[in-house]
């Protein structure tokens, strides 16, 4: 589909869609920093916990480990998911020129 097959009632769901599927591609990205800075703080009180022979301790910082890997993966998944919105509605936007055409120079997602 390329610029003249999208009516511009289409054309405004579909560029309100690409933002708002970009800003959620974002938004996720931040939150996989944040939930791998809170990982390896943990990792940190394990090996501490580890060397101090703390099992109980250990246990609760495992479980934890556990959990937000867990998070971590899931926004993986959906990051891939968003990803792909992404690429296919710049295609439907833009069409096949999209990345030869006037948006090289943006950043590729």
């Amino acid at each position: 589909m390329n610029d003249m097959d999208v009516s511009g009632l289409d054309r405004a769901h579909l560029e309100e869609s690409l933002h708002d599927a970009e800003q959620r591609f974002i938004n996720s990205g931040q939150n996989i920093q944040k939930l791998d800075q809170q990982i390896k703080e943990l990792d940190i009180l394990y090996k501490r916990a580890q060397r101090l022979k703390k099992n109980a301790c250990r246990y609760n910082i495992r479980l934890k480990l556990s959990v937000l890997s867990g998070i971590k993966m899931m926004y993986f998944h959906y990051n891939a998911n968003i990803r792909d919105r992404i690429n296919r509605l710049r295609k439907e936007l833009y069409g096949d020129e999209y990345q030869l055409g006037n948006h090289r120079n943006q950043q590729q997602i």
